[in-house]
């Protein structure tokens, strides 16, 4: 288990990585996708897969005064989570798998407090969240970043765990507000380096940005994820994020 950093941000992969429909997200006008150099067509539509760089990451909070650490090893689209024209990425939900949650700077997980869906143990699902790609300002009138938010297709939590009655932090809570992703994938053959870049894989964290709440209370992720096309015509190629030439 990856040890947490508090002041490192990255989830709810990657929340998981990690948003609205893509017919009702706002697109940025001149955006897109790209892979092997070229704009997708919104035909063959990539699938993103994750991987959490040091074999999990952790989502940071303290619920009830209880410092709570929830930590998930994998995470996957069970549906959606296609690239499409204009900087969307299709609405759909995630399941994180392997999941603990430990309290009060325990190293053993509790038991009463195990991520639960339906039967299914160690588990976190997410509702159905769809991605836009856009552009930050990071000084007035100066330098920009492209980042990925986000959120949830309606109006509600992003995500619920769910564990049981016992548990001391609350048997569900509600994880809320949106998640920026932003790109730390290093330049390479005279590119610009972050989201702009042409890799195979690109590694995102949580930014600054993010409004996530558990349970009404501030949290934070802690962790990076790897990030790649998968499917038989994608698997292994280029990719990079193409956002508005506009400054916002």
């Amino acid at each position: 288990m990856a040890k947490p950093k508090l002041g490192l941000k990255a989830f709810s992969l990657c929340l998981v990585l990690f948003g609205l429909t893509a017919s009702s997200a706002q697109a940025e006008a001149g955006a897109n996708w790209m892979v092997t150099g070229n704009n997708i067509d919104g035909v063959l539509k990539p699938k993103l897969a994750f991987k959490f760089e040091n074999e999990d990451i952790i989502l940071l909070t303290r619920i009830l005064n209880i410092l709570t650490h929830i930590l998930c090893k994998a995470v996957e689209y069970i549906n959606g989570g296609e690239l499409l024209t204009e900087g969307k990425i299709a609405s759909g939900k995630l399941r994180f798998n392997v999941c603990d949650t430990l309290l009060n700077g325990s190293g053993t997980p509790s038991t009463a407090c195990l991520p639960v869906v339906g039967i299914m143990k160690d588990v976190i699902e997410t509702r159905a969240v769809e991605g836009l790609l856009k552009l930050h300002l990071i000084v007035s009138g100066g330098a920009v970043e492209p980042l990925i938010y986000i959120k949830p297709t309606a109006v509600g939590p992003l995500a619920v765990v769910s564990s049981s009655e016992e548990c001391a932090v609350g048997q569900n809570i509600n994880i809320e507000g949106e998640l920026v992703l932003k790109d730390l994938t290093a330049a390479a053959e005279g590119g610009p380096g972050g989201l702009k870049q042409e890799a195979i894989i690109h590694l995102v964290e949580e930014s600054s940005l993010s409004t996530l709440k558990a349970s009404g209370q501030t949290a934070t992720i802690d962790g990076t994820a790897e990030v790649k096309l998968t499917g038989a015509l994608h698997e292994g190629r280029k990719w990079s994020g193409l956002p508005s030439a506009t400054k916002p």
